[in-house]
């Protein structure tokens, strides 16, 4: 884990953005805990979006696959009652749907122009920060669990395996 604990201005303008969608989209009742930040970071599944542009960033959601599971359906409500290929989607489309109401808010408030990826998912991956960047960790905590939300700003190397 790295020592700095300071949070960058994209870094907190995610966040209050997350916690306010998080509520108005999936579950109300959470609590955003305290960042942690990392120089690497594994991922059993990789359930990602970058965001391009300056400046860029690398966008994840993490968590055990029984929170994963209650999260999503949360979101969705289509009856999702295992960590599967909906699951996943599910997932994925939330945080399309998170980073595209972030990036609408940064270009309408003039803050920065910034563009998204595809939504993506792939097995292990081991993120690395870029230099002079930092993998923030981002825990919301829900009545059945954690759910992490990862931001990397600026992206850095990511490993396959």
């Amino acid at each position: 884990m790295s020592e700095s604990t300071e949070v960058s201005r994209f870094i907190s303008l995610y966040m209050d953005r997350l916690t306010e969608n998080i509520k108005q989209h999936a579950n109300e009742n959470m609590r955003l805990l305290d960042v942690q930040y990392y120089d690497e970071y594994e991922l059993d599944d990789e359930l990602s979006q970058e965001i391009t542009g300056v400046p860029a960033a690398y966008s994840a959601i993490a968590g055990a696959p029984e929170v994963l599971v209650q999260f999503a359906e949360d979101y969705a409500r289509v009856g999702i009652d295992q960590y599967d290929d909906l699951c996943k989607e599910a997932l994925l489309d939330f945080l399309n749907l998170i980073n595209g109401l972030f990036i609408v808010y940064l270009s309408k408030n003039n803050i920065s122009e910034l563009s998204l990826n595809a939504p993506t998912k792939s097995r292990h991956v081991r993120l690395k920060a870029g230099k002079d960047g930092k993998i923030a960790a981002i825990p919301v905590e829900f009545s059945y669990g954690t759910v992490t939300f990862i931001l990397v700003e600026p992206p850095g190397v990511t490993e396959f395996e």
